[in-house]
Parts: C-alpha cells; sequence; structure tokens
C-alpha cells in the first residue's frame, strides 16, 4: 500500500518556530498512540513484504534539484509576476543522464526573449531555482477536468530555440576558450562571443560543469552565479579575466606561541600522601 511517510519517536521535534500554520499541517496526533504526535514528511512511500520502506517521491509539488529541495509552486509564482506572463507551469524534467533540469512552460501576452525571464528569476530566487529551459507555447495542454496535462508538455530538447545573435569571432584567448566550452559542453557551432550559454540549451547542471572546467584551465574559483549573470562568452570571459586579474588572498597562517618551560613539580612530602 503506498502513503505518506510519517515520522514519529521521542526525538521528534515540537514544531516550526514562528510558524504555527505550518506547524499545525506537518504536525499531526498520532492515530494509534495517545498523546503522540507524527511529523508529516510529504514523501510518498510503500513498506514492502520484506520491511524494507521505498521511497516513491514527492506528494507535493517540492522536487530535489542539486542537493536542494526546491517548491515548483514558488517559482511559478515569480514567473508569473513578469508583465508578459499570462500562464505558467515548471517541472523538473529528466534529462539522458538522468538528472532533474528544472523546465519553465510559458503562455505569454507578448513577445519575450528568455533572458528578460531569467534575469527576472534570478532578481528573486536563488540560481538553483533557475530554470534551465524556457519554452513558450500558445496554449498549457489540459486534462479532461481542467488541469495542466503534464505529459504532454513537450521536451523542451525537441523545441525550436529562439534565434540568437548574428555570429561573431571571439577575440582573445579567454573569450576563445569559453567559446570552445559553450560548443563543447552545449554541441552547438560555431559559437560567437555574442551568444548565451543558456539560449543554446544550458541548465544549471552544465553551468556547474562549465565552472569546473574554468577552475581547471585558470585555476581559479568562480562562482556558479557568475554564470547566471553574465552568460554570453563575452561577459563570461571579462569575468574570468578580472577574477584573474585580482590578487590571491594571503594564506592564513596561524602561529601557536611556544610555551615557556617550566620546572618539574617537586616530590610530594609523606604529610602530603
Amino acid at each position: 500500500m503506498v502513503g505518506e511517510i510519517c515520522v514519529g519517536g521521542e526525538g521528534l521535534a515540537r514544531g516550526y518556530l514562528n510558524r504555527p500554520e505550518l506547524t499545525r499541517e506537518k504536525f499531526i496526533d498520532h492515530p494509534f498512540q495517545a498523546g503522540s504526535r507524527l511529523y508529516r514528511s510529504g514523501d510518498r512511500g510503500a513498506l514492502q513484504p520484506d520491511g524494507i520502506l521505498q521511497h516513491l517521491g514527492r506528494m507535493d509539488d517540492q522536487v530535489q534539484v542539486r542537493g536542494f529541495r526546491v517548491e515548483l509552486g514558488e517559482i511559478q509564482t515569480c514567473l508569473r509576476q513578469h508583465p508578459a506572463v499570462a500562464q505558467v507551469e515548471v517541472m523538473a524534467r529528466t534529462t539522458a543522464d538522468d538528472a532533474p533540469v528544472l523546465t519553465a512552460y510559458l503562455v505569454c501576452h507578448e513577445k519575450v526573449d528568455t533572458a528578460s525571464l531569467r534575469h527576472h528569476v534570478a532578481g528573486t530566487l536563488p540560481d538553483y531555482m533557475i530554470p534551465g529551459a524556457f519554452v513558450v507555447l500558445e496554449a498549457l495542454p489540459l486534462t479532461a477536468n481542467g488541469k495542466v496535462d503534464r505529459a504532454a508538455l513537450p521536451d523542451p530538447a525537441a523545441s525550436p530555440r529562439p534565434a540568437g545573435p548574428a555570429f561573431s569571432a571571439p577575440t582573445g584567448e579567454t573569450e576563445t576558450f569559453v567559446a570552445e566550452t559553450f560548443a563543447q559542453l552545449l554541441a552547438a557551432a560555431p559559437v560567437g562571443r555574442d551568444h548565451h550559454f543558456f539560449e543554446l540549451g544550458g541548465h544549471s547542471l552544465l553551468a556547474a560543469q562549465l565552472v569546473s572546467r574554468i577552475r581547471s584551465a585558470y585555476r581559479i574559483e568562480l562562482p556558479l552565479q557568475h554564470v547566471f549573470t553574465s552568460p554570453t562568452v563575452a561577459a563570461l570571459a571579462a569575468v574570468i579575466d578580472q577574477v584573474r586579474a585580482e590578487p590571491a588572498p594571503a594564506a592564513a597562517t596561524a602561529v601557536i606561541p611556544r610555551a615557556p618551560r617550566r620546572s618539574p613539580a617537586p616530590p610530594p612530602s609523606s604529610d602530603q600522601l
């Protein structure tokens, strides 16, 4: 039988700090032990005949992305506040390497580019909650009872990508490296200095790989957020050059002072024994 996984016992917390409504929702009376309570985890599970508890995913719109739990509703609420967006549905689609990628499907009042949508989300939510793909549709597919039919939402990889800027050759060693790395990660060619990482099909997981390759090539620590705020070849190359030009932080070496030498303690007298 499939149901919600609940947690109880002596170590159970009393509730959420200063959040009484959420406490009432998540902490419920134990149906079989008077005076005890259970915590509703929101996870679906099934108890197997051998006693193993099988985890079957979430019961709500919460998903796991890059180790973070993400509420899809928060992303949808943020995108609805964009003036061009009429309707939105966000889901986590699984890529070929079984990694979840946040994908936003939108119906818009007017033409809008993905850079504007991504910038809008980045102004409110952390980078791991920024969708890796935006797909604009004429209408969201619906089921017979009027709910969004997620199974009918198209694969973003098969959806047409927006036309990119005219090709402009990279200038300098850093731009050339970034353009070649974009091309390798995104299977796109040719990549010019004005091409946008995410508009070429990039997403947060590929952005992490990009940062890793930059770290290996230049021996610098580049925060992942820079890929989102400077997503074109030219802009990201400028950030890399800026970070490389900064002086390396001095290594902190703590000096432990030498303790003074002490004379050995005298042996105890017979009166002390």
